[in-house]
């Protein structure tokens, strides 16, 4: 009786526009919190290829004659990224693992980042772990691949 009397003066419509409303943020939410994942993703991939490129470039037996010895020292490449890396805003963490904050909030954390040599390329590998809006406790890791070639210009 009471719900007859109820809908008979108001309707539903206060109802249907409080579920909607609510779709309509988590939907906003949704979309909202890919972008930001996806930004992180790719500034974080392009930091990584650039402080790559800087250090096989850097370690290079002859910088003005590239093309007669384009293998570079592993090693010197590692070392020359960490640095890179470091002066890009990166702190190492753990032996394989380096995060980048702003205002000692975590942006994203590189995790098991491996460089691999291949004569005149070097790849890299790991995991990116984005934390979500919402908390530090929830978060998403992201495999990434890539690589860099020496890079040189013929006359």
């Amino acid at each position: 009786m009471s719900m007859n009397r109820l809908r008979s003066r108001q309707g539903f419509s206060p109802i249907w526009t409080i579920v909607i409303s609510i779709v309509l943020i988590s939907i906003s939410l949704l979309i909202y919190t890919g972008m930001i994942l996806q930004s992180n993703y790719r500034q974080a991939q392009t930091e990584i290829e650039r402080a790559a490129h800087v250090s096989l470039n850097a370690s290079l037996e002859n910088r003005d004659v590239r093309d007669i010895n384009l293998a570079a020292d592993i090693m010197s490449v590692q070392l020359s990224f960490e640095q890179n890396l470091i002066q890009t805003g990166y702190v190492k963490t753990d032996e394989q693992t380096w995060q980048r904050t702003n205002h000692d909030k975590v942006i994203y954390t590189l995790e098991h980042l491996h460089l691999t040599p291949d004569h005149d390329r070097i790849s890299l590998s790991g995991m990116i772990v984005l934390p979500l809006i919402w908390g530090p406790s929830s978060s998403i890791e992201i495999p990434f691949s890539t690589s860099v070639q020496v890079l040189f210009i013929n006359p």
